[in-house]
């Protein structure tokens, strides 16, 4: 728009400047930061350029613009009066068409990432890390020359004592004034103890082995806050079974109520369900097919044509992976990257 200004030599006192796509229209109203990296350069780099122009929504049978992307010959746009003159309203003010809602929803794909406090299973120290961070930094007493490691201890020991001190607050009051737990509570065959940190571990195991604090003496924790550490553990261990995952739990925890683990077996691995596609066998797969091999890369005109040689059901009896046979060479290839062709059922392929 600057070098249209300045090759007119025009008194410009308004620029307005019109698109036929609402989402579009939504990016370049919104500060470029909200977006991801490629539609931010690109509207940082409009909204540079067209600073004081007001941008506004333009359906598509009045943009000019489309007039030569749509078929139009040179004949047609010879005598075409929206590619030469515009639209008919476009030097009536009070004529122009109403703008549109600009819902957020339209281009929620394209939005950065906001940054948001949540307890994730998967990811139980990381938010605590950048808080510990943050109040060093409100206290001054912040140097930048605590690793990423050391600050994930740091903040593993937070929320565990902070467990324990909600949950374990008379089990805490009695250790403190080497007082015995009685008899009938549920920790006192553990032989509990707080150690130098302030953490309630297990007493009276392995002393003698060259195992870490953690492994020795597991820190005790209620059951209440198992689901978050079981859940944690079982993806770990890459979703193992409820031995493994159970064995992984109690190198660092130990979990108060013997039921705890079972009722994890019983309610958590339930919600681990099979994905929804693979409920029903696929029919369509069958040996000697005339499939397409789909590629990203290329438009569909030119996927490959190839041939099912061999299928590779699972114990299941769901074919997955398949067999395919090119022109050139023979494939395996997942039963996901294949368009199968739509032949006549009175044919038969030898």
């Amino acid at each position: 728009m600057p070098y249209v200004q300045a090759t007119l030599k025009l008194n410009v006192t308004a620029t307005h400047l019109r698109t036929d796509s609402v989402v579009t229209l939504t990016w370049i109203k919104s500060h470029a930061s909200r977006w991801k990296d490629f539609v931010r350069n690109r509207v940082f780099q409009l909204q540079e350029l067209t600073a004081n122009a007001h941008w506004k929504y333009v359906p598509g049978t009045s943009n000019p613009a489309d007039c030569s992307s749509r078929g139009l010959t040179t004949a047609q746009l010879q005598s075409h009066s929206l590619w030469w003159t515009g639209p008919p309203w476009i030097l009536t003010p009070e004529a122009w068409p109403s703008q549109p809602a600009l819902p957020d929803e339209l281009n929620g794909h394209e939005a950065r990432p906001g940054i948001a406090l949540y307890a994730a299973a998967s990811q139980p120290n990381y938010h605590w890390d950048l808080i510990l961070k943050f109040i060093a930094l409100l206290r001054g007493s912040w140097d930048g020359s605590l690793d990423s490691h050391s600050a994930l201890e740091k903040a593993r020991f937070f929320w565990i004592k902070a467990t324990q001190a909600a949950y374990f607050t008379y089990e805490i009051k009695m250790l403190t004034a080497n007082s015995r737990l009685p008899t009938a509570h549920a920790s006192s065959r553990l032989t509990a103890y707080i150690d130098a940190q302030g953490l309630i571990r297990v007493g009276g195991r392995l002393n003698q082995p060259a195992l870490d604090q953690d492994n020795k003496h597991q820190a005790m924790l209620p059951r209440h806050f198992s689901t978050l550490i079981i859940a944690h553990a079982h993806l770990r261990t890459r979703t193992g079974g409820t031995q493994l995952t159970l064995a992984h739990v109690r190198h660092n925890y130990w979990i108060i109520g013997g039921r705890a683990p079972a009722q994890w077996s019983a309610h958590y691995l339930q919600r681990q369900q099979a994905i929804s596609k693979w409920h029903h066998p696929n029919n369509n797969i069958k040996m000697g097919s005339i499939v397409l091999l789909t590629d990203e890369r290329s438009p569909p005109c030119k996927w490959p044509l190839t041939k099912e040689t061999a299928l590779h059901p699972s114990k299941g009896g769901l074919t997955r992976v398949v067999t395919l046979k090119t022109a050139t060479t023979t494939l395996t290839r997942p039963s996901a990257k294949l368009a199968i062709l739509p032949i006549s059922t009175g044919r038969r392929i030898k």
